[in-house]
């Protein structure tokens, strides 16, 4: 909670915020229901919550007003693995050469990574486009968007950083990002997969 409010006194935008609260994604009965016009859990904190997650859904539309949108965001399977092909400093051959010990195939074919000493997070699991649209489908949520964040340089923060350097590098790969993060094709491209919904007015 402190780095919230620290982040928030930061951004100059304390005036905004009415409280800060510390409490369980699966269980969040000090928030009436309806509360919120817009509810966001960004941060992959879905990931974690395994066996409870239709709970923790349930939560996030429960305190979401009807014709209210709830904005998610959660770690992609395929965009994470992705991720690590462009990132520096990690030991691919190690990786990619030891597929039982960091259980890739195991994560691509059901999304679950076990308890691991070589990563420090708990157990979690990934999702994947198809996956995350049926949850929140199955959630009662409407007009789903789903997109892929960072899609094309996911992984790649060295050469980000350098096109940032040059403006009309930089704004051609925002604009490629803009027009690539929500295409079908790239859902599963970038580390992260968004997704909006809207709670049904009638409900």
């Amino acid at each position: 909670m402190n780095i919230a409010r620290n982040k928030i006194l930061e951004s100059g935008l304390s005036s905004r915020v009415s409280n800060f609260i510390v409490g369980d994604l699966c269980e969040m009965s000090m928030i009436e229901d309806e509360t919120f016009d817009t509810t966001v859990c960004y941060g992959a904190a879905l990931n974690y919550l395994l066996d409870n997650l239709s709970k923790g859904v349930s939560e996030l539309v429960r305190v979401t007003k009807r014709g209210g949108t709830i904005l998610i965001s959660v770690n992609s399977k395929w965009g994470v693995i992705h991720s690590l092909l462009g990132r520096e400093n990690f030991d691919i051959l190690d990786f990619f050469g030891r597929p039982d010990y960091w259980y890739i195939d195991k994560v691509v074919d059901t999304g679950e990574l076990p308890q691991h000493p070589g990563v420090s997070h708990p157990p979690r699991h990934f999702f994947d486009a198809k996956e995350i649209r049926e949850i929140l489908h199955k959630a009662g949520l409407k007009h789903i968007v789903l997109g892929s964040s960072p899609c094309l340089t996911a992984g790649f923060r060295s050469k980000v950083e350098l096109l940032e350097k040059d403006n009309e590098a930089w704004k051609t790969i925002i604009r490629l990002e803009e027009k690539s993060y929500c295409l079908p094709t790239m859902l599963d491209y970038g580390e992260f997969l968004l997704a909006k919904g809207v709670k049904e007015k009638e409900w």
